[in-house]
């Protein structure tokens, strides 16, 4: 997929260097390297998707999504899993790609590290992993009662 992405971004740009050249040319420049800067961005967020995946240990949630969103959670903090998707001023969903499969609720709002210094205070994480069903599993053993 990234790929893909990868390839209609090289598309567009060299199309819209050849269509404003005609007019302004240090225009058509500034837009050929903020396309080059988004296929850079896209790579380096992939690479760091790759070498920090996210974790379940046994003090919690280490949550990484590339260079998105991470957060650390305590299984204290962890009040159950859900389907429904909350809404949204209170909720960040930290999938690579697509929907997630399922929400973490909090008993408290917990806060969340984003793109650019953003943070913010949410009581739903949405996730999407490999095996939902396994880690939903994991997940709900280890939230104490």
């Amino acid at each position: 997929m990234l790929g893909a992405i990868i390839m209609a971004v090289l598309v567009e740009t060299a199309v819209v260097h050849m269509l404003v050249s005609q007019w302004i040319s240090w225009v058509a420049w500034i837009l050929t390297a903020s396309g080059i800067s988004s296929i850079v961005w896209l790579l380096r967020d992939f690479n760091a998707a790759r070498l920090n995946p996210s974790l379940l240990t046994e003090s919690g949630l280490h949550l990484r999504t590339g260079l998105r969103w991470r957060a650390d959670i305590d299984w204290t903090d962890v009040l159950g899993t859900h389907d429904e998707q909350p809404a949204e001023e209170e909720s960040v969903s930290m999938t690579l790609f697509g929907q997630p499969d399922f929400w973490l609720e909090f008993k408290q709002p917990i806060l969340v590290h984003g793109p650019f210094g953003i943070k913010r205070n949410v009581r739903f994480i949405g996730l999407g992993v490999d095996d939902s069903g396994g880690f939903r599993t994991a997940i709900q053993s280890r939230i104490p009662t």
